[in-house]
C-alpha cells in the first residue's frame, strides 16, 4: 500500500467464502484481501467446527469485517458468492434461522463501525481464490483454527454423523462439493420465494431454472435402469435431477423424511454408479430443516 495513502481512506476488496462438508458438518471460511489496485494483503481463513456452509460464510464475513477494522480500514467491499448471504445483508431476504441470526447482528454491527461498506453477490468464477483457500482448509493442508468455533466444539456440538465420517474418510471431490453447494445456494433461493406448501412438480421446475441460471448441466426425471440376471430391466425409477452427470437431487414436498427416502437415493446412488445425492424436501417452514446430504 503507498505510504501516501492512509489506511482509513482507502477501500479495500475482501473475496469471502464458507463451506461445510455435510451441511452440517466440518466447515471452514477463506478470504482474501486486496487493495483497490489489486495489492494482496492477506490470506485467512480457518475452520469453524461442525457447522452449515451459510454459517461459514457468515464467519468468513465477520473474519473480513475484524480485518478491517482492526487494521483501520473503514472501506470496505466484500465479494461473494452466497446469494443469500449478500441478500440477507443488503436486507432483501429477512434472516429467519436462530443459527444465523446472531452472526447477522454481529455483521451489522462491525458494517455501523465503517464509513462506506458495500456487498455483492458475484459468480463463482469470480470468487476462485477465496474458494481455493477455504477447500485448502478444509482438507487439512491450511491448519489455522477458530477459538469461537473450538469453545462451541467443546461446549456441546454432536459427533459427526456416520455419513460425515464416511466422507472424512473418502473425501468427495471438491469440484463435486461446489457443485452441491450451488444446488444448496438455488433451493434456498427457491425456498425463500415460494415457501412451503407447494406440490413438488412446481419446486421442481423452479428449482431446475434457478440451476440452469447458475450455469449448470441440469438433466430432468432421468431414467435409471436396473440390472438384474443379466438382463436390462426399465422399471420406471427416474431420478428427480441429475445435476453435472455427478450429482443426484431427489426432490419432496411432505411433512417430513422417513427413512425409506434416504434407502431410496442410496439404491439410486448405486445403481447411477454415483456417490452423492442431496434430499430437498420444500414443505418445511425453515429449508435447512429440509435438505439431507446423502454419501456412499
Amino acid at each position: 500500500m503507498p505510504a501516501s495513502t492512509p489506511p482509513s481512506r482507502e477501500e479495500i476488496i475482501a473475496h469471502i467464502d464458507g463451506a461445510s462438508r455435510g451441511n452440517p458438518g466440518p466447515a471452514a471460511y477463506g478470504v482474501i484481501v486486496k487493495t483497490s489496485a489489486g495489492e494482496h494483503l492477506a490470506s485467512i481463513s480457518a475452520m469453524v467446527g461442525t457447522a452449515t456452509n451459510n454459517v461459514a460464510e457468515y464467519r468468513g464475513l465477520l473474519a473480513a469485517l475484524d480485518y478491517a477494522l482492526e487494521n483501520q480500514y473503514l472501506h470496505l467491499k466484500v465479494l461473494t458468492d452466497s446469494e443469500l448471504l449478500a441478500r440477507q445483508i443488503e436486507g432483501t431476504y429477512r434472516v429467519r434461522h436462530p443459527d444465523l441470526k446472531p452472526l447477522y447482528e454481529a455483521a451489522r454491527e462491525k458494517i455501523g463501525r465503517l464509513q462506506t461498506f458495500a456487498i455483492r453477490h458475484v459468480p463463482r468464477e469470480e470468487n476462485r481464490e477465496a474458494d481455493r483457500l477455504c477447500n485448502q482448509t478444509l482438507d487439512g493442508k491450511l491448519q489455522h483454527k477458530d477459538p469461537k468455533a473450538q469453545r462451541n466444539q467443546n461446549s456441546g456440538d454432536t459427533e459427526p454423523s456416520a455419513l460425515q465420517a464416511q466422507t472424512s474418510q473418502n473425501p468427495i471431490p471438491v469440484e463435486l462439493e461446489q457443485i452441491a453447494k450451488k444446488v444448496v445456494d438455488a433451493a434456498y433461493r427457491v425456498h425463500s420465494t415460494l415457501g412451503p406448501g407447494l406440490i413438488e412438480s412446481v419446486y421442481e421446475t423452479c428449482l431446475l431454472y434457478e440451476l440452469n441460471k447458475r450455469g449448470l448441466n441440469v438433466r430432468q426425471q432421468v431414467e435409471v435402469p436396473i440390472e438384474y440376471d443379466g438382463i436390462r430391466i426399465n422399471a420406471g425409477l427416474r431420478l428427480d435431477l441429475l445435476v453435472e452427470e455427478s450429482l443426484v437431487v431427489e426432490l419432496k414436498a411432505i411433512d417430513g423424511f422417513l427413512p425409506v427416502h434416504t434407502s431410496q437415493l442410496l439404491t439410486y446412488l448405486k445403481l447411477s454408479g454415483l456417490r452423492l445425492g442431496l434430499l430437498i424436501n420444500f414443505n418445511v417452514p425453515v429449508i435447512r430443516d429440509g435438505i439431507k446430504r446423502v454419501v456412499l
